[in-house]
Formats: C-alpha cells, sequence, structure tokens
C-alpha cells in the first residue's frame, strides 16, 4: 500500500510532464521516497509536493508558450521593419538592430531565423531582403 501510493502519486506527475523535470524536484521526489519508504505515507505532505511540482511545471510550460509567442511577433516586427525600411537594396542590419526596441540577441535569433527559413534574404553582407 505504502510503495504503491507513493509510486502512483510520481508516476501520474511525470505521465503529466511533457518536457525534463527540474533537477529540484526530482531530489525532493527522491527525498521523499528514501525518507518514507518504510513509513506510513504521509498523504498530505506528498500531495503538497505533487501539487508544488505541478505548479512549477505548468508555470513553466506558460513561460515557454509565451517566449514562443514573443519570438514569433518580433520575428514579424523586424520582417515588417524590413519591409518598411527598404530602399530597394534590402535594410542594414544595423539599422534593424538599432531601430527595434529588443535585445540585440534576440533581434540576432529573429533575423538569423528569418534568413534560414527563407522568409527573407541577404543580397549583400549586411543587408537583408524580404521575399
Amino acid at each position: 500500500m505504502k510503495k504503491t501510493f507513493i509510486k502512483d502519486g510520481i508516476h501520474s506527475i511525470l505521465h503529466e510532464v511533457k518536457q525534463p523535470m527540474p533537477t529540484t524536484y526530482k531530489k525532493e521526489l527522491q527525498s521523499y521516497i528514501s525518507n518514507n519508504i518504510n513509513a506510513e505515507p504521509k498523504t498530505e505532505e506528498l500531495e503538497k509536493l505533487i501539487k508544488t511540482i505541478r505548479s512549477e511545471i505548468k508555470r513553466r510550460q506558460t513561460e515557454a508558450i509565451k517566449k514562443e509567442t514573443d519570438r514569433k511577433d518580433l520575428k514579424q516586427k523586424v520582417l515588417e521593419y524590413i519591409r518598411i525600411h527598404d530602399d530597394g537594396n534590402g535594410t542594414g542590419y544595423k539599422d534593424i538592430i538599432n531601430g527595434i526596441p529588443a535585445t540585440e540577441e534576440d533581434l540576432e535569433a529573429a533575423i538569423n531565423e528569418i534568413l534560414t527559413d527563407g522568409t527573407a534574404y541577404e543580397p549583400r553582407p549586411g543587408k537583408i531582403k524580404v521575399l
């Protein structure tokens, strides 16, 4: 009964997780198991731990979705900026970096993505043009 209860609680968490579980929670679960495997299961304690882990996983998944949305939005902003500022020969890389309020790292990632997926190209070094 004891082992089954603990195992079922952990299994239900692992089944829900679509990404690796944070190391700190793995350690907490391992600690809980080793401390309680031969004792009566502390239902409330295990349920609290399971609830905490589920909340953290949902928070991380929500952050990942938001990041993905932000990345797509930034990519669209970069494309629009290139279209608006194209002088016929493309838009300067530095102009994009300086003209859009975002970190240079995020802008570089967005620019690389649109170049890689073929949405835009470099007619010459330092210039980007939308197809």
